[in-house]
């Protein structure tokens, strides 16, 4: 499955609309969404490293995926609500990160390196 087909087909699981109503703004859940996502990855990474010395068991990949997934479905969806597609997003970043290599900029900080 490439990106595109991904963000196409998991439109028909977007349930949000009245919860996008009472954040003020539909944008909102998506992002909401995304960071909350973001620290349950944060979280399991922490255990992994408390509790694992760091090593991951077939287990802990399992639900490391499944984590990084509902991050994915939330930033796939705040994309789809700019109508830009995660391809667009893909070759935008490969773009510029091949700019900074080839500038010798990959370190440092910057958005415009």
């Amino acid at each position: 499955m490439n990106f595109n087909e991904y963000q196409k087909k998991i439109e028909v699981t977007d349930r949000s609309g009245d919860a996008q109503k009472l954040l003020g703004h539909p944008i909102n859940y998506y992002m909401y969404g995304m960071v909350g996502e973001i620290g349950e990855v944060f979280e399991k990474t922490k255990k992994l490293f408390r509790d694992h010395k760091g090593i991951p068991s077939e287990d802990f990949k399992t639900e490391i995926t499944k984590e990084v997934g509902d991050v994915l479905w939330y930033l796939t969806r705040y994309c789809s609500f700019f109508d830009i597609t995660l391809d667009d997003v893909a070759s935008t970043n490969i773009d510029k990160l091949m700019k900074r290599l080839k500038e010798g900029k990959i370190h440092g900080e910057g958005d415009n390196r």
